[in-house]
């Protein structure tokens, strides 16, 4: 993601804890207009609260994580009960995160934005 949004142009700031950059815990280095990540899966619920934090009021935040990640009712706060949760974009076709990999993906993805100018009932779409 990094390579492609600065290959077209954006000014973007990147973490990956394996380069010593945790998101969870390293100072915001400026403001952000939006977050754009795919988390670890245990980690997801923290990387959205965070990511939450850091997005001024005319930002978004796009977390890509399984489809299912908005089912838990311990997780409502974050869906259901946020003003700001705008849109979940599901993905038709499952995510092969190695190109030479032989094995066939067996989970479905889904982005989940959040929009501070959203106003309104989140929507659903549906990605190739």
């Amino acid at each position: 993601m990094v390579r492609a949004l600065s290959k077209i142009g954006f000014d973007v700031t990147a973490s990956d804890i394996e380069t010593g950059r945790d998101f969870l815990t390293q100072p915001a280095p400026k403001p952000f207009r939006a977050v754009i990540t795919n988390p670890p899966y245990d980690l997801a619920t923290e990387f959205i609260e965070r990511a939450l934090g850091l997005v001024p009021c005319n930002g978004f935040v796009a977390i890509l994580l399984r489809t299912d990640f908005d089912h838990a009712k311990t997780r409502a706060r974050l869906f259901a009960a946020s003003p700001v949760f705008s849109k979940k974009v599901v993905l038709t076709k499952r995510i092969k995160w190695f190109e030479d990999s032989k094995g066939q993906p067996s989970f479905n993805h889904a982005w989940f934005i959040w929009n501070f100018q959203h106003e309104g009932a989140p929507t659903l779409a549906y990605a190739p």
